[in-house]
């Protein structure tokens, strides 16, 4: 399994044993100007169309550029993404697009997915593989591999969004819209509560995929919804992508000692943008507290700007004292599972580095 993070963007690729593969959004390589995903298997060379299932958690920007392209290339995969994108509200902003909204990169990806997914269906491609065949909710088995001989099956379940974060959401969704003489305006992405929390068994290791979860104070909603549901796993992950950039919002203590083993695998990708870039060092203090298998794939404070002739840097230091390169060179952890379940031995690439505590 390997996690990508370059300061903006995340994408997890996972081999689920067997030469079969799942992609988990997307983020771009600067490198090969390609989805990393499509960059690390060709590199690999494992063909595109090992890849089974792809899916696109929740329509951040960070989580889906470079999403259509996988889509478009992956052509024996399956989709699936949040079922919150299903809702009229959403096509709604998807056939506004331009017209009345300002561009927003992840609305853009996904209203091309699905141009990609009315080609292949025009073009006569099976429906299973036309997509999305899946709308991830709170119990959806999203792929499933029946036992070959030795090795047991293999499985994805999505774990949220539960039902009563789906009425918020479509709600919410609904108030995106603009209203008849309002100016043109950007489309808010809102809240992380529609993303899709992922749980993966291949052979005897387990993984959960924290997306951008967060914390809810409501028992239907958040990661409290997951604990609660009776539909989720009763074993343990050994794995953890840890939700939401590491922020104290999205941690959830009861995850930590219900859901995971004791001292799991933890790897945060950072986010480098914003006021406050994730994870903080409150926040990588907290994560080494619950494991000493954690890691990062990359600087969370980001990295310093390219100098500029001394003109230009008054100008800028006149409009901003601190400056900083949001998205720098990719960052990627990779941890080789045997499927028996034994522990992972881990590889860090580029900027990922170990949390000490």
């Amino acid at each position: 399994m390997s996690i990508f993070g370059p300061g903006i963007g995340e994408c997890v690729v996972v081999h689920l044993g067997l030469g079969e593969w799942i992609i988990v959004d997307s983020c771009i390589d600067r490198g090969s100007r390609t989805p990393i995903a499509i960059a690390y298997l060709t590199q690999l060379g494992v063909a595109l169309d090992a890849v089974k299932l792809v899916i696109v958690t929740h329509w951040h920007d960070d989580h889906m550029q470079g999403a259509a392209e996988i889509v478009r290339n992956t052509r024996a995969a399956r989709f699936a993404c949040s079922a919150a994108l299903r809702s009229s509200e959403f096509a709604a902003l998807l056939a506004l697009g331009s017209e009345s909204m300002m561009s927003s990169s992840g609305v853009d990806e996904f209203r091309n997915i699905l141009q990609v997914i009315e080609q292949r269906r025009a073009s006569g491609v099976p429906a299973a593989n036309a997509g999305p065949d899946h709308w991830a909710t709170d119990g959806q088995v999203l792929y499933v591999r029946r036992e070959r001989d030795v090795l047991p099956e293999a499985r994805v379940l999505s774990l949220s969004p539960s039902s009563g974060t789906l009425t918020r959401a479509f709600r919410e969704l609904g108030q995106l819209l603009p209203q008849e003489g309002e100016p043109k305006r950007r489309i808010r992405q809102g809240a992380n509560q529609v993303s899709a929390v992922l749980w993966i068994e291949a052979g005897h290791q387990r993984v959960l995929l924290g997306s951008d979860l967060q914390a809810d104070t409501s028992s239907a909603g958040g990661w409290r919804a997951i604990i609660n549901s009776p539909t989720r796993p009763v074993e343990r992950a050994k794995i953890f992508k840890v939700p939401h950039h590491g922020s104290q919002n999205a941690d959830q203590p009861e995850v930590w000692g219900e859901m995971l083993e004791a001292s799991p695998w933890a790897v945060v990708t950072p986010f480098a943008s914003g006021r406050t870039p994730l994870p903080t060092g409150a926040d990588l203090r907290r994560i080494a507290s619950r494991t000493p298998n954690a890691y990062c794939t990359g600087r969370p404070q980001g990295w310093s700007p390219v100098r500029r002739p001394p003109g230009v840097e008054r100008t800028l230091k006149e409009v901003a004292r601190n400056r900083r390169t949001v998205l720098g060179p990719m960052g990627h952890v990779r941890l080789r599972c045997p499927l028996q379940g034994a522990d992972p031995t881990v590889e860090l690439f580029g900027e990922a580095f170990e949390i000490s505590a």
